[in-house]
């Protein structure tokens, strides 16, 4: 028996703490909150799945709708009408493509007859002042038109000394980087 009393334990119960079946009926009350901090521990112990749940629910319904849902956009219209709608449509772009190009075609014309003045305008400053410099106009258009002939034919000869490949913008030839000069200290120290 020595060995029995070894392993035994022994359990002491206060007085004032009664046991689940000696205690006192509780009242409707105590049962509501004890109900509302249970469902309440349930709804904030499952929070992500209750979201989860409810955002896969939303989607088969979004699924299961589809495009037979009362807010489809507009009225399903016949192929008649929708021919209609596109016909009214082009006839409606062809006539302000014609506005456009009538606008343009209207702009040129402006921007010719400008050009023209301009270049009437230069001829008679030409006229007025080429006489007061010594020299006629015959004779100053002639030497002006003499004169970019020989420009266009040096420009050309110019162009030629270069190799086709080169490009002045890519470097020089060689290598195009050099390290800066190593000089000594450059003083304090």
């Amino acid at each position: 028996m020595a060995e029995s009393d070894e392993w035994a334990t022994v359990e002491t119960v206060e007085d004032d703490v009664l046991y689940e079946s000696q205690r006192r009926p509780s009242s409707p009350m105590d049962n509501s909150t004890d109900y509302m901090n249970n469902l309440f521990t349930l709804v904030i112990g499952n929070a992500w799945f209750i979201v989860a749940m409810g955002i896969v629910l939303y989607f088969l319904w979004q699924k299961f709708q589809g495009p037979n849902s009362s807010r489809s956009s507009g009225p399903q219209l016949s192929p008649d009408e929708v021919y209609a709608r596109q016909e009214a449509m082009e006839t409606i772009r062809r006539k302000m493509q014609e506005q456009y190009d009538l606008k343009t075609q209207e702009f040129a014309v402006k921007q010719k007859e400008k050009e023209e003045k301009l270049r009437q305008e230069k001829l008679k400053n030409l006229e007025k002042y080429g006489t007061v410099l010594g020299r006629s106009s015959k004779t100053a258009a002639n030497e002006t038109s003499v004169d970019e002939d020989t420009t266009a034919i040096k420009r050309k000869t110019e162009k030629s000394k270069f190799r086709p490949e080169y490009n002045p913008l890519m470097g020089g030839s060689g290598s195009g980087f050099r390290p800066a000069r190593r000089s000594g200290a450059a003083g304090g120290g």
